[in-house]
């Protein structure tokens, strides 16, 4: 019966959420995909003394975790050694002849050439199929009549009929044994895998991006002045696949991990799982990678470029020179400050003028204008540009 609800899967992430679901209220579970039972009909919930699996996920450091943090054993069973397991496997044999084998797109043993491909015809969600697996899991409890199970005296004599339900009561009450329930959050939270983290002044730096997690109390027991003092401490935390918002900070000590939060409000990573967050940064640095060439090439272009910008203005500045005389090193640094005034100034005004002429405020004057009309606008007269203004500032300052 425990089997039932507990599938042995080969991905980390699968067994997770199968041995949070043992623990589970199965009212409550149910009554999210329709189904209104009461706690009679499924009343599993509690941790068994031993898990045994098939190797896949639970070896490995997250599965040397579960019986300390679970108080638990984990035993697997010999590869190559299909016959050990034949209880699930030929629990899996009935699911696929009572469920599986029914619906839209399951996947037929024997396929002949041209067949069509049943993957076409799928239509079930993950929804879907958690509520046929339910509609399945209270089936074999509770109607299942299994003919070929052998009742001993004692079951006989009570008239205990062959269902997985009767025999797990009948079990519990003759058999010995005290289930040992857990709190459903604390299991979920014990089952999260681990990652790398570090604690700075700012909180708790987790994840590719640098997320900053804190909370309060971390906050009042001062762990940023330490941070600012000692420098960063290198730390594992707990986190959920599904969820960045919160990870789990384990204070040591035996004391119960605390729960951090993503410290920026407006952080875009928030309410996303971490698969789309590390895909976004793989895709981000795979753009990175395919756009060097093109970087690269407009670097080259922006360099050459400025080589002509930096040729012209040489060149202007040669010719510059030919129309004025030779001056001192001195004389030619005299006056920069008054010069980038002038052109400052020269440069407001030409603007200025622009704006001017894009609002129709100014009016080109071609012959004497009427004194009688006031409405026309006539132009300060200006020099005719800004080397004429530093010829008459130079020409000044040798007069002075």
């Amino acid at each position: 019966h425990r089997d039932l609800h507990s599938f042995p899967t080969r991905r980390s992430s699968d067994l997770r959420l199968a041995l949070e679901n043992v623990v589970a209220d199965k009212v409550t579970f149910c009554s999210r995909y329709g189904f209104e039972i009461t706690e009679e009909l499924w009343p599993t919930c509690y941790f068994s003394d031993e898990i045994t699996g098939d190797r896949g996920p639970l070896e490995g450091k997250q599965a040397d975790n579960i019986p300390k943090d679970l108080g638990t054993r984990i035993s697997n069973c010999a590869p190559c050694r299909a016959d050990w397991k034949g209880i699930i496997e030929q629990f899996f044999h009935r699911l696929n002849i009572l469920v599986f084998h029914g619906l839209p797109g399951a996947v037929e043993a024997k396929r002949e050439w041209g067949d069509r491909d049943t993957r076409l015809d799928a239509a079930l969600n993950i929804h879907d199929l958690t509520e046929a697996m339910i509609a399945a899991a209270l089936f074999y409890n509770t109607k299942l009549e299994m003919d070929w199970y052998p009742l001993d005296a004692d079951m006989i004599a009570d008239g205990v009929r062959p269902n997985p339900l009767e025999l797990y009561r009948w079990g519990l009450r003759n058999r010995g044994g005290t289930p040992t329930q857990y709190n459903a959050e604390n299991v979920r939270v014990n089952l999260l895998p681990e990652r790398a983290a570090s604690i700075t002044e700012l909180g708790i730096r987790c994840g590719a991006r640098d997320q900053i997690y804190t909370c309060e109390l971390l906050e009042s027991e001062g762990w940023d002045f330490l941070s600012r003092e000692y420098g960063r401490n290198s730390t594992n935390v707990l986190y959920d696949p599904r969820l960045t918002d919160i990870i789990y900070y384990p204070p040591g000590g035996g004391r119960p991990r605390i729960p951090c939060f993503l410290k920026d409000p407006e952080s875009p990573y928030r309410g996303k799982d971490w698969r789309e967050v590390e895909e976004f940064i793989r895709q981000q640095k795979l753009h990175k990678a395919l756009s060097l060439p093109d970087k690269i090439q407009s670097l080259s272009d922006l360099d050459e470029h400025l080589e002509r910008i930096v040729d012209r203005a040489r060149k202007r500045k040669r010719e510059a020179a030919q129309d004025t005389p030779k001056l001192s090193k001195s004389a030619q640094l005299r006056g920069i400050k008054a010069n980038r005034q002038a052109e400052l100034e020269a440069m407001q005004k030409a603007e200025a003028d622009e704006i001017r002429s894009a609002a129709g405020l100014i009016t080109s004057v071609s012959k004497p204008v009427d004194e009688t009309h006031s409405d026309v606008i006539i132009p300060i007269p200006q020099p005719d540009n800004v080397r004429d203004i530093r010829k008459r500032m130079m020409r000044n300052e040798e007069e002075e």
